[in-house]
């Protein structure tokens, strides 16, 4: 049982069968941390077929510079991802969240978190990666041709 004093207990309190809800989620939270394991998965996967078809063609250069900078995107946009997922889940889930959940019965928080966390892991991946690209590119250019 819940104690009132924990921050389980006093988000709880108000919301009705918030306590089994959150249940179903710590349950599920393996798949979903797989689902991020797969995701990450095919983001490499994709990224090592972008470096294969640019060095099979017999473009020397363009596969070493397709290698660095498709790289660098891959490894800022997880990285970013990651930080800003667990940021905006973490950080506004608190305040947004709960608010959200108290009128929908509970629902409406969980539906919330995931939003908030995918919305900005899918946010920091996009935003990093192409800043990642383009810093990755210029300096290539600078430091090898």
């Amino acid at each position: 049982m819940l104690k009132s004093g924990s921050w389980r207990g006093s988000i709880c309190d108000y919301i009705k069968g918030c306590s089994n809800k959150l249940d179903v989620v710590a349950n599920n939270s393996p798949f979903m941390k797989k689902g991020a394991y797969l995701g990450m998965g095919i983001a490499t996967a994709s990224t090592l077929l972008t470096i294969r078809n640019a060095c099979e063609v017999g473009r020397k250069g363009q596969c070493k510079k397709v290698l660095v900078v498709e790289t660098s995107k891959l490894v800022g946009g997880q990285m970013a991802g990651a930080y800003l997922g667990t940021y905006m889940g973490g950080a506004f889930g608190g305040t947004v969240c709960v608010g959200i959940g108290i009128p929908t019965g509970g629902g409406g928080t969980i539906v919330c978190l995931v939003a908030l966390g995918a919305g900005g892991a899918w946010l920091g991946d996009k935003v990093c990666s192409a800043v990642a690209g383009r810093f990755s590119k210029s300096m290539y250019e600078v430091i090898v041709e």
